[in-house]
């Protein structure tokens, strides 16, 4: 959802028009750098609601012997990986956002492509949904999946895909007249 939101920041402009106005206003340079940023946030605030949304709804809907072991210390260990991973499919979405800057084509590939393909492969190959995107940002959040990658070589693959993307994007944008 976070891969989302982080395109949202730019697609959305782009599907109004607005988007060459705000690079022609602004420049190219601080344009790219205030929607990373605004991605970043945007991640952040995704996974800090869907938190919250998620306690609200299991605080209503568990056995209180469950919700105590569940809101214990022990089990918010994973949530520096968990905001880690947001921000990083944030900014992951916002870069396929500024390749693409088509608001349904980025959708379907943001949201469509890893539920359709990267999650049944982390189920089934491991080994190959290891290196993906999605299956990058699920060892960094340490989701229960077998054979993912550890938290921090998969923040070195997420990086790699990030700046793949990130380069990717700017060698377009730099070739194109706004």
């Amino acid at each position: 959802m976070a891969t989302f939101a982080g395109s949202y920041v730019v697609t959305r402009e782009s599907y109004y028009g607005t988007l060459r106005r705000s690079v022609v206003l602004s420049g190219l340079k601080q344009v790219l750098i205030s929607k990373y940023l605004a991605a970043a946030i945007v991640g952040l605030a995704t996974v800090t609601t869907g938190t919250v949304l998620w306690g609200v709804s299991a605080a209503f809907s568990l056995p209180s012997g469950v919700l105590g072991k569940l809101l214990a210390a022990e089990s918010w260990n994973q949530m520096p990986g968990v905001m880690l991973a947001a921000t990083m499919g944030s900014l992951w979405g916002c870069s396929l956002g500024w390749i693409i800057r088509h608001y349904y084509a980025t959708t379907i590939l943001t949201l469509l492509i890893p539920l359709a393909v990267e999650v049944p492969l982390m189920a089934s190959a491991p080994e190959v949904a290891r290196w993906l995107p999605s299956g990058a940002l699920a060892g960094i959040a340490s989701l229960p999946f077998d054979g993912l990658l550890a938290p921090f070589p998969a923040l070195l693959v997420s990086l790699g895909w990030l700046m793949a993307a990130g380069l990717c994007a700017v060698r377009l944008l730099l070739g194109k007249e706004f």
